[in-house]
């Protein structure tokens, strides 16, 4: 039957009534009976990197490693699955190779990427997976930074335990991309299924992308979402900042670039945005209900009908076009320039009228606003002119406003029938 006596009790027995020489160890090796187990890690560095071409050097690698501090290479020459447990901590960087200068086309081939203990990693870049099928870090905590160009159709990628990181990039043909534990990015973070790298690989992604960072609350650099979404998932977002010093590094663009099947997109937490910020595509509803201050620009341009009401205060210029139904910027205060273009019978008298409410003397900044709907009446009447020249009519309503008493008002009909202006 196995001994249950406690570790420390057996060691005290043997110090005392077994041998006197231990009696004088005997805080050392206290102290060393305290330490948690793996708490002495093994730290492989070697002068210049880890080269792995085969399932060989993989299994030398974890018996020999806990601790990485040298750079690792996946050669281009490897097929098959990537699984190396063991390793804690990447500290410097891991990649997969391919050689531009001969064959951009020759990467590893990699069917599955497993890291299982892995808990920090400085550096990874996995810059062309065309066979990717799995993708496991179920215990990375922090990261520096992490690139990913996943030409494959890869199901779901995930990182559960995550909570902080300097820099992301995900490229590829993703349909679930999860951090479910990310509260902090520090380096900003792009997240695509449109990218040239997809295109020269073979076309674009096929897949729609559905994003969750339930907990993300800061940004710093940025954030970039471009391609086909089908749902996207921010609750806690707060503010997306710049990085480093506000005095020397450029304020970056945020991006929600987003195409496919119209998409709803809600942050219903974003306060603070310290650069411009764009959002362009088919967005079917946009609401930013908490968005005060933005500290550079606001851009939108909706391929989907779209109704525009923002809390908004303080903006540098604010430029809004495509399919607008209606706008309302009921706080606004601030602004140096304020241009609005709607492909729909947008009320322009009224959104300046109430604009114009809300100041007892002039206005901060400039304002234009301009509805464009096609004609058909005129459109028909034109065409029976020449039943061979195609004809193009709209109607355009502009208003222009500079400070409170300043209104103008533009309406015109252009009629273009065989290169001729009436």
């Amino acid at each position: 039957m196995k001994d249950s006596t406690h570790p420390l009790i057996a060691l005290e027995i043997c110090i005392f009534h077994r041998s006197p020489v231990l009696v004088a160890m005997w805080p050392l090796l206290l102290a060393l009976s305290l330490l948690p187990t793996g708490s002495i890690s093994q730290t492989c560095s070697d002068e210049t990197r880890f080269d792995i071409e085969t399932q060989s050097a993989i299994d030398n690698l974890a018996q020999s490693c806990e601790i990485v501090g040298s750079y690792v290479e996946i050669d281009k020459e490897f097929t098959g699955p990537f699984r190396l447990p063991n390793i804690t901590h990447l500290n410097w960087q891991l990649v997969a190779d391919r050689d531009d200068r001969d064959n951009p086309f020759d990467p590893p081939h990699i069917t599955t990427f497993e890291m299982p203990d892995l808990e920090y990693a400085h550096d990874i870049a996995l810059t062309w997976l065309p066979v990717l099928e799995k993708w496991s870090v179920p215990r990375l905590l922090t990261a520096g930074h992490i690139q990913l160009e996943i030409q494959a159709h890869l199901s779901s990628l995930e990182f559960p335990a995550l909570a902080a990181v300097e820099e992301i990039i995900i490229v590829g043909n993703v349909s679930e991309v999860e951090f479910n534990e990310l509260r902090a990015i520090n380096g900003g973070i792009y997240i695509g299924n449109v990218d040239p790298v997809i295109v020269d690989f073979g076309g674009m992604a096929e897949t729609f992308m559905d994003i969750s960072l339930p907990l993300l609350e800061t940004i710093s650099g940025g954030i970039d979402i471009k391609g086909r979404a089908s749902s996207i998932s921010l609750p806690e977002l707060v503010s997306i900042r710049r990085s480093g010093d506000p005095e020397e590094s450029p304020r970056p663009t945020s991006r929600f670039d987003l195409n496919g099947s119209s998409i709803s997109l809600d942050l219903p937490k974003l306060s603070v945005v310290d650069q411009s910020i764009h959002f362009v595509g088919n967005i079917s509803a946009l609401s930013l209900p908490s968005l005060q201050n933005i500290t550079d620009g606001l851009w939108i341009n909706s391929s989907s009908p779209l109704s525009i009401d923002l809390p908004l205060e303080n903006v540098a210029d604010v430029n809004i076009y495509g399919y607008i139904e209606s706008i309302d910027l009921p706080n606004l205060r601030n602004w140096s320039t304020l241009s609005i273009s709607s492909e729909l019978r947008l009320d322009c008298d009224g959104f300046i009228t109430r604009l114009n409410e809300t100041f007892s003397g002039d206005m901060p900044g400039w304002v234009s606003c301009s509805s464009l709907q096609t004609n058909d009446d005129t459109n028909d009447t034109n065409n029976n002119i020449d039943a061979d020249t195609e004809t193009d009519t709209d109607g355009a309503r502009m208003l222009f406003a500079r400070g409170a008493g300043a209104l103008f008002l533009a309406s015109a009909v252009i009629v273009a029938v065989g290169g001729s202006f009436f």
